[in-house]
């Protein structure tokens, strides 16, 4: 026997792994959180049909559903209001003050906020600060950069606010500057620790990294980059107590840019 079954009367089991299957396919792509989560993905699949808009928004876990705010685009609460309460990715990177204003409205749903990528301006406006000043618990990844002389001591003050547990930290800045607070602040928990660190030359690379990366017990994922080196004698040195063997029993990739010495 023939059944000649059209898509609008698949069970809506299967739907959902087609739905699935479209987004894994989009995986591939550099800015991926950004494609799913916009009018490319998930947007597209719920406003298709009513039934389509259900299977969707039923089922925010199985298809990694996030609310994704950008310089582009606005944390509307006419928007936001129709939809369940999906974790909020806020990713202001082009590093200009206009759009870090808009930010603001992205923050204002600390319980949501489980991502964070910016790049740290000359100028960081008040009302931003004063939105960042207060707990993200659902906050497993920060992203940084700081590409301004002065500003690569800037310390978002939610750190300051209650300890994090952070997986997944990327910093990428002027090593002079860079604050290691960032790395002591999540010691415990880090995953995935990306640095990309210029002028190096200023400390020693074991004095201002090492005793932090000693004490990683869950990190998997470690990726160096040391730009600016230049090897000096006399520089100090790790405190005796400090040398111990970096032991990182979970780690399974490892890519280093830099000096020879470093890595040694």
């Amino acid at each position: 026997m023939l059944w000649n079954i059209t898509i609008n009367h698949l069970p809506d089991s299967v739907l959902l792994e087609i739905f699935d299957s479209f987004r894994q396919s989009l995986q591939h792509e550099c800015n991926y959180e950004r494609v799913w989560n916009s009018n490319k993905g998930w947007f597209k699949l719920a406003h298709v049909c009513l039934e389509w808009w259900e299977v969707v928004l039923t089922s925010p876990s199985r298809l990694h559903m996030r609310l994704v705010f950008t310089e582009h685009r606005r944390a509307r609460a006419s928007a936001i209001k129709p939809l369940p309460p999906l974790p909020i990715i806020v990713d202001y990177q082009s590093g200009c003050v206009a759009p870090l204003r808009r930010m603001v409205s992205a923050l204002k749903y600390p319980d949501r906020v489980c991502r964070i990528a910016f790049m740290v301006p000359r100028t960081i406006p008040k009302e931003l600060l004063a939105a960042m000043n207060k707990p993200f618990p659902a906050l497993d990844s920060l992203e940084l950069s700081c590409v301004a002389l002065f500003s690569s001591s800037f310390l978002p003050p939610f750190l300051k606010v209650q300890p994090l547990h952070l997986q997944c930290l990327k910093f990428t800045g002027e090593a002079y500057k860079f604050s290691c607070q960032i790395l002591s602040y999540t010691i415990l928990s880090l995953i995935d620790l990306t640095l990309g660190l210029d002028r190096t030359s200023f400390f020693p690379f074991e004095t201002l990294l090492l005793p932090y990366i000693q004490d990683m017990p869950l990190l998997c994922h470690l990726e160096l980059e040391l730009w600016g080196y230049s090897h000096q004698s006399g520089t100090t040195s790790v405190p005796s107590s400090r040398t111990k063997d970096v032991s990182l029993p979970k780690l399974n990739f490892l890519c280093f840019t830099g000096h020879v010495t470093q890595l040694e």
